[in-house]
């Protein structure tokens, strides 16, 4: 729950990051976390 809230505000990520799992299911424009990537954006 924390890294949600962290993510929804920009916060940056830790420099020893490795994985991102939120990555491109955030819409920050509406403020909606997805549970998967949009069809746009698979093989990205």
């Amino acid at each position: 729950m924390i890294g949600r809230a962290a993510y929804s505000i920009g916060a940056a990520k830790w420099k020893g990051t490795v994985r991102d799992d939120l990555e491109g299911m955030y819409d920050k424009e509406n403020d909606i976390l997805r549970s998967e990537k949009e069809e746009s954006e698979i093989g990205k």
